[in-house]
């Protein structure tokens, strides 16, 4: 769980060779030094219709000032990180991860450069290589912003994300501890809620998000994400009503939010309104290319019958997908699951599956992940050592409980699959389109 949308859900990526050039750069500990000008300062994009506001404004005036301090001086450490986070924050809020996170690293290079053990570029790199799912990195980047500064509270965060997405959940929660304990506030929040929904304590998750958007400043980006995570964890709970509130809220008080208006979506699309969805996919997709919009999408198509379009939206997907893993962002969970949902190129899905979970053996998502997979390509005594692992912690969330009905079904434990399966339509009505489908025609197949 982080801020760093990612989630999860969200395609990011960078220049592989820039990683491991971070990475040396990070591991020296020699005195600062010194750098030329840079001939070509990475640019700032401009913002898609709608969303070039006063917000933008300001940052166009703030990148010109830094970027002719950077022209002037090519030893400004401070101009190189801040620009390289305005870079990050563009990325979060416009989807333009090819071409911002690149950059960001760019300029972080040159500060690690001439500052090696700079707190503010150490936790800088450390968010970027969590948005490329490289925790390992993102881990080590951690443990080096607080041996530089133990008593700042940034790099713990980035150490409970990255704990938690490698499997340390005990590591994960002390971090997170020490976090609140520096700076009770948003972040820290944010990842008190996400610790309680993996341990099964989903009012707990809903009442430490609620602290997290009051925490927020009103209108800014990251008060939208966690308002609009909010909203997530209130359809994980079947609480149509409450999700949508939060959605409206996050799209009112951000303008056009793209993830509150896909959110916004998914309650249509669960209360049957699919041309209220597709609408509302349509402008989050025109505000932020974000491929888990398109995916959506997709499955509604899919659930419909409409195979063709389904099939069209994949391919779209792919390439999406594609361009972000050639450019160093790790997406095999991302590929195993579209696959898998859709039941094509299962080999494919089985082999990024494989792969995921050799990189983070102990993380619950890979081990749901692995489990459905197995499951969809005809190992199901597999598919359960898996999921019970996933579900270890004690885990609350509807569609893991439904997967794990689906495959004590798949190994004929008829009234533990129903048992399994009714638990999670009690829990969630609301469960992803393709998922309920799958679970209401495995459960007519045991009546």
């Amino acid at each position: 769980m982080h801020l760093y949308n990612s989630n999860r859900t969200i395609s990011l990526l960078c220049m592989t060779a820039a990683l491991f050039i971070s990475l040396s750069l990070v591991a020296d500990t020699a005195a600062a030094g010194t750098h030329a000008p840079l001939s070509d300062i990475p640019a700032l994009l401009d913002r898609s219709t709608g969303r070039d506001n006063s917000e933008f404004q300001r940052v166009r005036m703030r990148y010109a000032e830094l970027n002719q301090r950077l022209l002037n001086n090519g030893n400004d450490v401070d101009a190189y990180i801040e620009t390289a986070r305005i870079f990050m924050s563009e990325a979060r809020i416009t989807g333009e991860h090819p071409h911002y996170y690149p950059a960001a690293l760019q300029l972080l290079n040159v500060a690690l450069e001439l500052a090696p053990m700079k707190y503010e570029a150490l936790v800088s790199l450390g968010s970027v290589q969590m948005s490329l799912h490289r925790f390992r990195a993102a881990h080590a980047t951690a443990r080096l912003a607080i041996g530089s500064a133990p008593d700042r509270a940034t790099a713990y965060g980035i150490l409970c994300d990255a704990s938690l997405e490698l499997g340390d959940y005990t590591a994960a929660v002390q971090a997170c501890d020490q976090m609140v304990r520096l700076r009770p506030d948003l972040r820290s929040y944010a990842r008190i809620s996400y610790l309680r929904e993996i341990h099964g304590d989903m009012p707990g998750a809903v009442e430490a998000m609620q602290m997290a958007v009051k925490a927020g400043i009103p209108g800014s980006e990251e008060r939208a994400w966690v308002q609009t995570t909010l909203g997530n964890l209130h359809l994980k709970t079947g609480n149509a009503t409450a999700a949508q509130q939060a959605f409206y809220r996050a799209a009112l008080e951000r303008d056009q939010y793209p993830f509150a208006l896909a959110g916004l979506a998914r309650v249509q699309a669960m209360l049957g309104n699919t041309a209220q969805a597709f609408d509302l996919l349509e402008t989050a997709a025109e505000m932020a290319p974000e491929f888990s919009f398109l995916q959506l999408r997709a499955d509604l198509l899919r659930a419909a019958g409409e195979n063709a379009r389904a099939d069209a939206l994949l391919a779209e997907i792919e390439s999406m997908l594609a361009e972000d893993e050639a450019a160093g962002h790790v997406m095999n969970r991302e590929f195993a699951l579209m696959y898998t949902d859709h039941g094509i190129k299962l080999d494919e899905a089985a082999a990024r599956a494989s792969k995921e979970l050799a990189k983070r053996p102990d993380n619950i998502d890979a081990q749901h992940t692995a489990a459905i997979v197995a499951l969809h390509t005809g190992r199901p005594a597999e598919a359960r050592e898996l999921i019970r692992k996933a579900m270890r912690l004690g885990s609350a969330d509807p569609a893991m409980t439904a997967h794990a009905g689906l495959i004590e079904a798949a190994l004929g434990n008829r009234d533990q699959a129903r048992k399994l399966l009714e638990s999670a339509v009690s829990a969630n009505p609301f469960l992803p389109v393709l998922l309920k489908r799958e679970v209401f025609n495995t459960l007519n197949a045991l009546s």
